[in-house]
């Protein structure tokens, strides 16, 4: 959608679902108004500040309460070495257009900000050159951007700790958009959590650029098969559990954040220890996710503990008993409401907030109840 904008070129787009980051990014790029909302949407804010930085009129960006406490300084000071001017407070005002073709971005806090900055780079006339400071996390991400990019006819090459993007005109056609591989986790858990079942996910593609695919891997430690076919994929859950899957489990979730909360939730359920790292970046989300989920699991027995400073969540593998009415809070964090609802074939309890999924799969409910 950025890629059509950046090129005037509004392409056929067939999307599959309706979910709301999708409309906020639609409306926005529509609206043909100078102030314009986000909404919760960090991925719409991030990608239009960039986008609205490369225009010469100004435009101020809006969005909700938690939308305004999320990450996006490192991006504004990486589009004014190029000569933006972007407001010091929120809402954010955003005027370009660009000048200059080279910038720096710290992406340690989000691979949005080097997304955003990567995508808008074919249209500068001299390109653009970007020096990534320190570590970058979610490094599939910024490999999709790229694919994504080498797809529409631009060319990245990476020269040390640069990713250079020359000039180019993007060539767009009838873009197919690959099933979603991050969705794809939270029935992967409803089908650990029911040793037996199969279940059909359609469309996830064996080629994906999808960094999430390897939740395939993943949940194979927690009992789940998958066979690829033309149709999808086949997930299978297994009765019988192999000896080496009774270990702790230890997981690194720096490159795979969205992963985390369908993870810990099945583990927890299935009563398997584990020691899970590379979750600090998981405070800047939709909610402080790591806070969320350990809350949360907490209510339902599972006695988590969390070192927030240092990104850990660890499980002894033993729950505890809990009152009878239980309501936990989703903080109105999408991810957290679908790795907590598998859980209620094994536990009664309430979810609030349980509205907040249509921010990325507003069909999400219906399609869960075809695994009870």
């Amino acid at each position: 959608m950025l890629i059509g904008a950046v090129c005037c070129d509004p392409f056929y787009l067939p999307l599959a679902s309706q979910s709301g980051d999708l409309k906020v990014m639609a409306e926005a790029l529509a609206s043909g108004s100078d102030v314009v909302s986000a909404n919760d949407s960090g991925t719409a804010l991030r990608l239009l500040t960039a986008y609205f930085a490369t225009l010469p009129t100004p435009h101020v960006l809006t969005g909700t309460e938690r939308l305004a406490q999320r990450p996006i300084k490192p991006l504004v000071e990486a589009l004014r070495l190029l000569g933006a001017e972007v407001s010091e407070v929120w809402p954010l005002r955003v005027c370009g257009p660009l000048k200059g073709n080279r910038t720096v971005i710290d992406a340690s806090q989000s691979s949005q900000f080097l997304t955003a900055l990567m995508l808008i780079a074919p249209t500068l006339a001299d390109g653009l050159t970007i020096e990534v400071a320190g570590e970058m996390t979610s490094a599939p991400y910024v490999r999709l951007t790229e694919a994504v990019m080498r797809d529409c006819g631009a060319e990245v090459r990476h020269e040390g700790n640069c990713i250079v993007v020359p000039h180019a005109e993007y060539r767009l056609t009838h873009r197919e958009v690959e099933a979603d591989w991050s969705a794809a986790a939270f029935f992967y858990e409803a089908v650990a959590l029911q040793p037996g079942l199969q279940l059909l996910l359609r469309n996830l593609r064996t080629d994906s650029w999808q960094g999430d695919a390897v939740v395939r891997e993943w949940f194979e430690l927690l009992g789940v098969t998958t066979e690829l076919c033309t149709e999808g994929a086949l997930l299978k859950g297994v009765v019988e559990m192999r000896a080496e899957n009774a270990k702790p489990l230890m997981l690194d979730f720096r490159d795979y954040p969205d992963l985390f909360m369908a993870m810990a939730a099945t583990a927890c359920a299935k009563g398997r220890a584990f020691r899970f790292t590379g979750l600090s970046n998981l405070q800047h989300k939709e909610s402080r996710r790591l806070t969320a989920m350990q809350a949360a699991l907490r209510q339902l027995g599972f006695q988590v503990e969390t070192d927030v400073a240092d990104g850990v969540m660890c499980f002894d593998g033993m729950r505890r008993d809990v009152q009878t009415e239980i309501i936990v809070d989703s903080c109105n964090d999408h991810r957290v409401v679908m790795a907590l609802a598998p859980l209620r074939s094994l536990i009664p309890f309430r979810i609030r907030g349980e509205e907040a999924v249509a921010k990325s799969f507003p069909d999400f409910f219906r399609q869960l109840d075809k695994t009870m």
